[in-house]
């Protein structure tokens, strides 16, 4: 299957198909597109259209954050991460990435991460054995991403939005690869209710994908 295949199987269809988004978008300014950037900024909605300004419009940042819940048997020093998601959302900001992070301890994981176990959840006597064991194997963690291509939100509003302060960016998570380069294990830290907590804090760089 092409690239293009794989990516129109991916996503939302707004436009008709991937290559009719890719001419749109190819023929308009910044400004023009800002509609696409809004959609997803305030619904988390998006189609063709902010997949193709991602892979046109990106810059490469030397340095982002991301916080959220990983698998832990990957990250390990050597590893090499394939997201496999349309659209990763980042941050400029290590703090407010680190916000995520930290309140990623108190949450479950995202219910599709279920889904992927489904195939031993018989195995367990209640569903909530079962999520506990889902949960059990990931924990919360803050990339430190290194050397990616983004696309930069905040090049497509002038106006003071409230995502502004975050600062985010975005990863294309299909066509992506990162390496782990280091692992380091927080702990004693405060999370947003007071609670103390620990993360992982994982430096990931980006490689070729073969």
């Amino acid at each position: 299957m092409g690239e293009l295949a794989v990516l129109e199987q991916l996503s939302t269809k707004k436009c008709g198909s991937y290559k009719e988004a890719r001419k749109i978008v190819q023929s308009r300014s910044n400004e023009s597109l800002s509609e696409y950037i809004i959609e997803y900024i305030t619904n988390n909605d998006f189609g063709y259209e902010l997949m193709c300004i991602v892979e046109q419009r990106q810059l490469k940042v030397p340095v982002l954050y991301r916080g959220t819940k990983y698998l832990k048997s990957e990250l390990t020093e050597g590893t090499v991460l394939n997201f496999n998601e349309k659209l990763i959302s980042t941050s400029k900001d290590m703090l407010i990435a680190e916000t995520f992070a930290l309140s990623a301890t108190t949450d479950e994981v995202a219910e599709w991460v279920y889904d992927l176990y489904e195939d031993v959840e018989d195995a367990f006597p209640t569903v909530r054995e079962f999520c506990k064991y889902v949960n059990d194997l990931y924990t919360n963690v803050l990339f430190v991403i290194k050397g990616a291509s983004v696309l930069v939100l905040g090049d497509f509003y002038a106006y003071n939005h409230n995502f502004t302060e975050e600062q985010e960016v975005l990863i294309e998570g299909v066509k992506q690869s990162f390496v782990v380069k280091k692992v380091t294990f927080k702990e004693g830290v405060k999370n947003y209710s007071g609670k103390i907590v620990k993360y992982c804090e994982v430096e990931i760089s980006k490689v070729k994908i073969a």
